[in-house]
């Protein structure tokens, strides 16, 4: 990728950068050369809320589960059309099998939610259990097929979690203690963008590491919303600071690959 010189203009509103998200943007020129990332692939594992069984829908334990542990609007929130952003979403909600558990934890993790957190599906049907698993494996093959897109990609890991779990924050940034961790310069400047715009930011804290299927050689990195900034928890609706979320994402986006980018096109 050869970048250009001239910083990006960000003037009408295109971005608003400024203060030390627009250093962000310098350093980045100045230190991370060849490091920008050529594709960005957002894996969202646990966005769906819709159940396969009427018995769990209308069983009270597991509705508040799935109101508590859903990763809500987060297919919406960080989803963009653009050419070099893929997004892969598991098609699963988490209380029937979770898509980053590991290949050996799957059939008990689903088996355990349904059977002892629900209390009412004891047994699932073979045909059910092979969905399951293929959705699981089909996955982590469009996770890689995504990712062999570019030459350097970067694996985005999009999920949120309750307000209670800590108030005090409002992004967590997850990484690995290994080769797919981003650089320091890479870590910074993205928190840097995030408190810009106002918000609080933790490193694996409430929750720690990120994605990395078998084999994969790139980045990756954890991006953890404080359900708080962008939705109310009791009516499961996004208010008035979904947008400022959103276009806050964008700007980390843009950054990452060095280019502008809006919602819903590439701007050149």
């Amino acid at each position: 990728i050869e970048m250009s010189n001239k910083l990006p203009d960000f003037k009408d509103g295109v971005m608003n950068l400024n203060g030390r998200a627009q250093e962000a943007f310098a350093r980045w020129r100045t230190f991370a050369g060849g490091e920008v990332y050529t594709n960005l692939v957002l894996a969202v594992p646990h966005a769906v809320s819709k159940l396969s069984f009427n018995e769990l829908s209308q069983n009270e334990q597991v509705r508040m589960e799935v109101a508590r542990w859903t990763d809500w609007y987060t297919d919406e929130l960080f989803d963009v059309r653009h050419e070099r952003i893929s997004c892969v979403k598991f098609p699963y909600s988490r209380i029937e099998v979770d898509a980053e558990r590991l290949k050996g934890e799957v059939d008990r993790i689903a088996a355990f939610r349904l059977a002892e957190k629900g209390g009412v599906v004891k047994e699932v049907s073979s045909q059910q259990w092979n969905k399951y698993l293929a959705a699981w494996f089909r996955y982590r093959v469009e996770l890689l097929e995504a990712v062999a897109l570019g030459e350097k990609p970067l694996i985005i890991d999009c999920h949120s979690f309750p307000a209670d779990l800590n108030p005090e924050i409002d992004v967590c940034l997850g990484i690995n203690d290994d080769a797919t961790k981003p650089s320091d310069t890479v870590i910074n400047n993205v928190k840097d963008i995030f408190e810009e715009a106002g918000y609080r930011v933790a490193l694996n804290i409430p929750y720690s590491n990120t994605i990395a299927p078998v084999d994969y050689q790139g980045h990756s990195l954890m991006i953890e919303l404080n359900k708080q900034t962008y939705m109310d928890a009791s009516s499961k609706k996004n208010h008035a600071a979904f947008e400022k979320m959103q276009e806050t994402l964008l700007h980390v986006y843009s950054y990452l690959l060095n280019e502008i980018v809006e919602n819903g096109e590439e701007v050149d």
